[in-house]
This record gives C-alpha cells, structure tokens and sequence, in this order.
C-alpha cells in the first residue's frame, strides 16, 4: 500500500478534504476518477465511505494503490446516509429562477459549490421528515438530495471543476451554523411529490423528543447540540461535559468516548455567536467576474 504521507496531487486534495469534512462530522465518498460514480470498498462492495478523520489518510492511500489516484469526493446527504446535511441541486436557468422564487438567497448561509451544470447548495436538515426525491420537479432542472451524495471540492468531471465559493464553503461556515433548509423549499417539494411520496419518519429522524436518539442520527443530533452551546459562547469543557451527558442518556448505543471528544473539539474552534444576528448577515457574494456564472446567484441576476 501506498505510504499516507506520500499522498499528493489529486489525491492528497482529496484526503485533506475529507478529514475536514470528517473532524465536523460530515461523511464522505470516494467517487470514480473524471466520473459521478461511488467506487466500490474492495472488502465490502459497498460504498468506500470515509467518515474517522484518523483513518481517512490510509483509506484513500489504499484506493490510489488500485490505481485510482485522481479519484473524485462527495459527501454524503440525508439521515439514512448518517449525515446532517440534504443539497438543493441546480442544473439550470431554470431552476435557479425556481428556487429564488422560493426566497433561496445569496445571503443564506449555507455551502455553495459550482458544477459543471450549475449549482449545489448544502444546508443543514431540517428536523422532522423530508418529501422524497423528486428528480426534475415540474420538469425543471431541479432536484432535492436528501438520500444520496453529491460530488464537491475538489472533484471534476469533463475537465471541469467543482468550486465551494469564496465565504461559502466547510472552512468558512462550520456545520452548526449552517442554515437549515428553507421551510419554503421542503413545503413546494412535498406539492410537487406524487400522493405517495412524503415518507413517514424514520427511527432514526432527528426530530427532538427527548426520546433516545438511535444509531444513524447520534453524530449529528450531538454536533448540533454542541453548535447551539458554542453559538452561547461554551467553550471546551463545557460542550464536552453537555455533550458526554447526552450520549449516556439518549445515545442508543452510545457514540464512543473518542468521537464525543472529536465533536467537541472541533466545534468549539469556531468563535462564538457575536449577536442574536443570522451569521448570514455577514456573509458576502463574490464579484459577478470571480467565478463564473456567479451573476446569476447574486441578488437581481437573472
């Protein structure tokens, strides 16, 4: 196998980007060079899935020893993918009219990411169950991922990339204080669904009973319970002493000792709130020639 600290190129963007996403608790996928297509585990079949930011270096090492060495990363979306975060996906003029239409702003603070077609925007999940997907609602170039993946930095297909935008990315707005999405864009993706398409919530939907909190939702049910203190201003301990609470009373089973510390860790790197304020608020697009076509996500583009 390839040694871990011998990752460069492609590769290496690849590891740093999911630890990252790994250490805020936000899983990821190992894709097929130049393709959308998840790559197989060679000991599973199932999807490679890199979600322990200690092992996320060996794991990726031992996919380029395949031969797989310009390898392309999503990240994992929805409860049943045991992340915290669903993505509206743009491929179009189109869609994009729709979703401003449903009050989409360039002010949400939310991930935005260019694609070769367009655009992915990442928020956090909304508490309670989501209509299912709906591909090309009303025949528009537009989709709700909140089942599946969507490819991100540094990931390219047809020689062309996939960009997080300047102020909109994992290393501008942490996981916590990403927005969740738009009540607006849950309400007309249930009107477009067919009859039989809202499901029923799951076991492990993150909807806060006070009930336990099963496997599939304990991660991010912890890490917004760390974002809501950090945004208080707790620091360290605090957090980590809320959250080892949590985990022995609700957690069913309980999340290992080691991935507690590693949410607390890594949330309390964030300042904390600085006003009641939306962090939205603060945010900035950048200029219409920074990345093209960003004029048409910038307030009054067409």
């Amino acid at each position: 196998m390839i040694a871990r600290e011998a990752l460069k190129g492609q590769a290496g963007r690849v590891a740093e980007a999911a630890r990252q996403l790994a250490e805020n608790g936000v899983p990821t996928l190992l894709v097929l060079p130049n393709s959308k297509k998840p790559i197989a585990h060679p000991d599973t079949g199932s999807w490679w899935t890199l979600d322990d930011p200690d092992t996320v270096a060996d794991q990726v090492a031992g996919a380029v020893a395949l031969g797989l060495s310009k390898l392309n990363l999503a990240i994992l979306l929805g409860e049943e993918k045991r992340s915290p975060l669903v993505a509206i996906d743009i491929d179009g003029p189109g869609g994009l009219v729709q979703v401003k239409a449903l009050g989409v702003s360039s002010r949400d603070a939310c991930w935005v990411a260019s694609t070769p077609h367009g655009w992915h925007l990442v928020y956090y999940s909304p508490d309670g169950p989501l209509p299912q997907r709906v591909v090309r609602a009303k025949g528009l170039p537009l989709d709700l991922l909140v089942n599946g993946y969507c490819l991100v930095e540094p990931s390219q297909v047809g020689g062309r990339p996939y960009r997080f935008w300047p102020g909109h990315g994992p290393g501008d707005i942490p996981v916590a204080e990403l927005q969740q999405l738009p009540d607006a864009v849950v309400t007309w993706w249930r009107s477009v669904a067919q009859p039989a398409a809202p499901r029923p919530a799951p076991a492990t939907a993150p909807v806060d009973t006070g009930g336990p909190v099963l496997e599939g939702s304990r991660n991010a049910h912890l890490t917004r319970v760390a974002g809501a203190l950090r945004r208080q201003g707790c620091e360290t301990g605090v957090i980590l002493d809320a959250l080892q609470a949590e985990n022995d009373t609700r957690c069913r089973p309980p999340l290992p000792d080691r991935e507690v510390q590693a949410i607390a860790k890594s949330i309390a790197h964030y300042p904390p709130a600085s006003s009641p304020g939306p962090r939205s608020s603060r945010l900035t697009w950048p200029g219409a020639g920074a990345i093209r076509p960003l004029a048409e996500l910038t307030e009054g583009g067409a």
